[in-house]
């Protein structure tokens, strides 16, 4: 379906923002003060959200 739905991704057709935005997301995201995040804390911030924001974790978890 993502075939049909989006263009191939062309390089030579991208323009100055799309450069930019092609050149951070190939930089590597490391900083001294990296921390894991467990799936309790994840769990936490979903749980906190208001119902509307939540509706993907039912969703996902029918998925799983």
């Amino acid at each position: 379906m993502l075939k049909n739905l989006t263009r191939e991704d062309n390089q030579a057709n991208d323009n100055e923002l799309h450069k930019q935005t092609r050149a951070i997301t190939q930089e590597v995201i490391d900083t001294a003060d990296d921390k894991v995040f467990t799936v309790q804390e994840i769990k936490n911030v979903v749980e906190s959200m208001g119902e509307k924001r939540r509706q993907w974790k039912m969703k996902y978890q029918a998925k799983c």
